[in-house]
């Protein structure tokens, strides 16, 4: 290959040339001359222009194929917590009564208690440690908690955040074992409870207007009164146990349980329609 000689001068008209080009562009753009199709951008984002949304035109745009792009179904999980998680010292988990001989620290520092964890009466405000998973019961309930984050995604037995401040159950566990108490908060949605109970599930004296999200199976009973239900849609289709649904506002039984292992009382409500009873009722129906 033979070599391209260009003397100084032309070599400077070419840098010229290739920076006037830089500077034409950076004007267009400032003045907003191309237009850039909006998307949303996180809260707090530094951004100053919003994402592009990932449509087959845009993606061409860049050379990429959107047959190869998955996108997430389910939302990004962005951190609210004001303080850091404590760190898992003896001397910390001592604080709160936990044995570090029964503790295994994870490589995103979340840790596995081997046992129960008691964090009960204690006038949090947040979860101290980040938990990952408890093979015992986790206590948490009669707090100021305003979120469940950095509460255990796995729990062997029972789960008990009753008593809160809580308006979601986001950062809930996915999974427990036995029963799961979430009563006498502000819930407004039962979004992020576990989809299985294996006995009870109490969510009395909230604020919700819906049972959507609600675990679809539950083992033992099923609490939901002291809300203000318009209607029973989003229930699990069969309770082990019995289903207690007084002191709402429905007037209908439409979405209810079809099998209900023990009683069904739907009293103290504004029924006009027995539409929707259980075909079946292991003990008595009471409205």
């Amino acid at each position: 290959m033979s070599n391209i000689i260009i003397n100084k001068n032309d070599l400077l008209e070419i840098i010229n040339a290739l920076s006037n080009s830089v500077n034409a562009l950076s004007k267009i753009v400032e003045s907003s001359e191309i237009e850039i199709p909006k998307s949303k951008v996180a809260k707090g984002s530094k951004r100053k222009t919003e994402y592009l949304e990932p449509t087959k035109e845009n993606l061409e745009k860049f050379g990429l194929n959107g047959n190869n792009i998955v996108v997430a179904t389910e939302p990004v999980i962005v951190s609210k917590r004001k303080t850091e998680y404590i760190k898992a010292t003896k001397d910390n988990l001592k604080k709160y009564n936990l044995d570090s001989s029964k503790v295994t620290i994870n490589p995103d520092g979340s840790i596995d208690y081997d046992g129960d964890v008691d964090l009960s009466r204690r006038k949090l405000k947040e979860i101290p440690f980040k938990f990952n998973k408890v093979s015992g019961v986790f206590w948490c309930e009669n707090n100021q908690l305003t979120s469940l984050e950095g509460a255990p995604q796995e729990v062997g037995k029972s789960f008990d955040c009753h008593n809160n401040q809580l308006t979601s159950l986001e950062f809930a566990p996915k999974k427990v074992g036995f029963w799961f108490k979430c009563n006498e908060n502000q819930l407004t949605t039962l979004k992020g409870a576990p989809k299985k109970v294996g006995t009870d599930f109490h969510c009395s004296k909230n604020q919700l207007t819906s049972l959507e999200f609600a675990p679809q199976e539950v083992g033992g009973v099923f609490w939901c009164l002291r809300n203000q239900l318009t209607s029973l849609e989003g229930a699990p289709v069969e309770v082990g146990g019995s289903f207690d649904c007084r002191y709402n506002l429905l007037t209908s039984l439409e979405g209810a349980p079809q099998e209900v292992g023990g009683s069904f009382d739907c009293q103290n409500n504004q029924l006009t329609s027995l539409e929707g009873k259980p075909k079946y009722i292991g003990i008595d129906f009471r409205s």
